[in-house]
């Protein structure tokens, strides 16, 4: 059988920190780090010292929220600058933000805090745990989708716009 043209790209995110213990490290270090990177590329990822720089000025579409296609059409992120806003189609979520050892670090979270109904609400309070807890940021090679995920919670973006 053929493969399935709704395949979904592959995410991975690789780190890479520098340790100096012997003499001999950094250069061993550069071995696995030009390995590591390799493999990476060969398996459709991006290494990038700067993932901050490919989120600036882009716009997303939340798509799932632990596994659930979102209550509202209007579920976005945007990442100006240092501020990230975020919404699961009804009150607005923003804060300062970045990214560190590939986790997404956003605070102080400000949030309006209008009256949803329906399932829009528990979405937004399920967003507002996710985002407090330093998700790990995930990316496809081409920086169209990301994946947020912690311990209790994740959820699926697909970029709408180019920074």
């Amino acid at each position: 059988m053929g493969r399935s043209s709704n395949a979904q790209p592959t995410a991975c995110t690789i780190h890479l920190m520098p340790v100096s213990l012997t003499p001999r490290t950094p250069t061993l270090f550069a071995h696995i780090a030009a390995g590591l990177a390799l493999a990476a590329l060969l398996a459709g990822c991006t290494v990038l010292a700067n993932p901050s720089s490919e989120l600036d000025g882009s716009e997303w579409r939340l798509q799932t929220l632990d596994g659930d296609e979102l209550a509202s059409s209007n579920a976005r992120f945007k990442f100006t600058g240092d501020q990230l806003r975020a919404s699961a189609g009804c009150n607005t979520m923003t804060g300062n933000w970045r990214v560190e050892d590939s986790r997404l670090l956003i605070g102080p979270l400000m949030q309006t805090e209008m009256y949803c109904a329906g399932p829009t609400w528990e979405q937004e309070k399920t967003l507002g745990a996710l985002l407090a807890s330093a998700p790990v940021l995930s990316n496809d090679d081409k920086w169209t989708a990301l994946t947020l995920t912690s311990r209790g919670h994740s959820a699926e973006l697909v970029r709408i716009t180019k920074p």
